[in-house]
């Protein structure tokens, strides 16, 4: 019997029926929807409130949210500010605080401390802090509109769940996703030396009066204002206009906004890959304050960043103006130095220093390194780069590491250059 026979039947009453066996069809309980803190029975967890799990991460901001053990949301109506919870979460909010006092303290001593004007304005309008296993964000800097979203999906429910995006993030969000990115260059840092060695910064230790919340942590410093980096600069570098890595292993500091380096997302991210290469390089295996020969960091720098990005455009230009313009293919530009016999010897590279380094120069050191990781058996590279870190030497080091002489290394490049590159 199909309902127009019951409407037959029931001619008068049919109206009720059907609400009744639609209503009845249809009932689903409502789920009850809580902050992760609440572990009452049949609750589940309300999206909103999920926190970053991907590594540790604390920032600043958290402060300015009324959320359930600090999780960086905002509550839902279900989140009770009284009992047990409330309790758990001023102890959190309390050990929260203690760490952005730590972090303010050291970031005004060590870089303001005789600046009074500028730590005014800093007061003011206060720095953003935040901190994952291994690195250390401050900075006064804006988020950036991102083009591609590197961020595990489901991780912020406020944001579409697809990897291509255009959006402006907030803060706490950009920032997440900076130390996202920071921890997964120092994991790609890590497999190129196959996880052998020691891999923190020793030379923030140095500071160990100073920074007592996370010695051996990498350091970062992104401003908004160039007033607020020059003074930065001539701290940490001695000159103002600098951007860069200060020696050795421990600190980057950058203006972020109108700079053909930091004017972008895309450009941000490429200067943080290419600059915390130069820490982590800097750092590795007990960093002994030596100053690389130019080709190595530089071309290590390149290297990885070709690894992330397909090719590579940061340069470490330092004295000049203007950065080098790098090839959109760089091996086929390498090619062609080859196959026409306008190649720099590796006698010179190795000499050279930063201010005289050339576009030909640049493309040259970052195939070096391309060779030396993946053309040759690795652990001569890490053998070369820890012997280097040991003896200061780079020519005895890479001998050993290689068994021929550094100045012999043309003849195999070239046969590695001619094999691989199109």
């Amino acid at each position: 019997m199909d309902v127009f026979d019951l409407k037959r039947l029931f001619p008068t009453c049919m109206c009720a029926l059907c609400a009744a066996i639609f209503s009845i069809s249809t009932f689903r309980p409502a789920p009850v929807h809580a902050c992760n803190a609440c572990k009452d029975a049949k609750e589940i967890p309300c999206k909103a409130h999920r926190p970053p799990t991907a590594f540790k991460f604390l920032h600043s901001l958290w402060l300015d949210y009324k959320c359930c053990l600090g999780t960086g949301r905002k509550p839902c109506p279900k989140c009770s500010a009284e009992g047990e919870k409330a309790d758990e979460y001023e102890k959190f909010r309390k050990r929260l605080e203690e760490w952005v006092v730590a972090r303010r303290t050291d970031f005004d001593l060590v870089l303001f401390g005789d600046e009074p004007k500028l730590a005014s304005e800093l007061d003011a309008n206060p720095v953003r802090h935040c901190e994952s296993d291994n690195f250390r964000f401050s900075g006064n800097f804006r988020p950036l509109p991102v083009s591609h979203c590197d961020v595990p999906e489901g991780l912020f429910p406020d944001l579409p769940d697809k990897k291509v995006l255009k959006k402006q993030f907030s803060a706490e969000h950009y920032d997440w996703i900076l130390l996202k990115r920071a921890e997964d260059a120092f994991k790609a840092f890590k497999a190129v030396f196959q996880d052998q060695g020691r891999f923190r910064s020793a030379s923030t230790n140095y500071y160990k009066d100073i920074f007592k919340a996370a010695e051996g942590k990498y350091d970062v410093f992104l401003w908004h204002r160039g007033d607020h980096h020059q003074v930065c600069g001539r701290k940490f570098f001695g000159v103002a206009h600098e951007m860069g890595v200060y020696k050795h292993g421990a600190r980057i500091t950058a203006v972020v906004g109108g700079n053909e380096y930091t004017g972008t997302d895309e450009n941000l991210d490429r200067y943080l890959t290419h600059m915390l290469n130069h820490l982590f390089v800097e750092a590795y295996d007990f960093e002994i304050g030596y100053d690389f020969p130019a080709w190595i960091p530089e071309g290590f720098a390149h290297y990885m960043e070709w690894k992330k990005f397909g090719d590579f455009k940061i340069t470490c230009f330092f004295e000049k103006t203007d950065p080098v313009s790098i090839p959109s293919k760089a091996s086929a530009y390498v090619l062609t130095l080859v196959t026409s016999n306008q190649h720099l010897p590796a006698a010179s590279v190795i000499k050279m220093n930063y201010n005289s380094m050339d576009q030909k120069a640049h493309c040259e050191m970052w195939s070096f390194m391309h060779y030396l990781i993946e053309g040759a058996p690795r652990e001569n590279f890490i053998k070369f780069m820890r012997e280097l870190k040991r003896t200061r030497d780079q020519m005895a080091s890479f001998k050993t590491a290689y068994g021929y002489s550094i100045i012999q290394m043309d003849e195999p490049w070239k046969e590695f250059v001619l094999k691989n590159y199109k």
